[in-house]
């Protein structure tokens, strides 16, 4: 039993340092308590992932920088960067605990027929959530989609 005033602690090399020795600097005694540990598992979160809230940011964001641009290489480029950046801040002020924000975009010409996307991850469809977003603006096509996947 470890009282207060004197704890022994073991190291991994089998040596034993006594915690409670005086301290180098002003002579006294460290304390140390032990303090208990549980486990963190939580298997379902406290809230579900907010559908609905996180699908009007990701509206909102995306209009703010495409809505009446024209497609441009550099320009999209530098936007599918900032969408996913601002979306993965904005959504983790939602402070979503065990949520992790997973943000992906994609912007072309509409011109362009050649438009390829794929994901794939594990998934629990009672927790887990994608929110998508499409685009069109007559120059511009954009596909965003941000994806809460919970950490158990």
């Amino acid at each position: 039993m470890a009282s207060k005033a004197m704890l022994v602690c073991s190291e991994a090399n089998g040596q034993t340092n006594d915690v409670s020795k005086p301290d180098a600097e002003n002579g006294l005694f460290r304390t140390i308590t032990p303090r208990s540990t549980h486990g963190t598992y939580q298997l379902e979160p406290d809230i579900k992932f907010p559908r609905v809230i996180v699908a009007k940011i990701v509206k909102e964001v995306v209009d703010s920088l495409l809505l009446g641009r024209e497609y441009e290489p550099g320009f999209c480029r530098q936007a599918s960067r900032l969408i996913t950046d601002v979306l993965k801040t904005r959504v983790k002020l939602l402070q979503l605990k065990r949520y992790r924000i997973i943000a992906q975009a994609i912007i072309s010409n509409v011109g362009d027929p050649n438009f390829y996307s794929s994901s794939l991850c594990l998934w629990e469809p009672a927790l887990d959530t994608c929110v998508s977003y499409e685009f069109c603006n007559g120059s511009i096509v954009a596909a965003v989609s941000v994806f809460g996947i919970y950490q158990s």
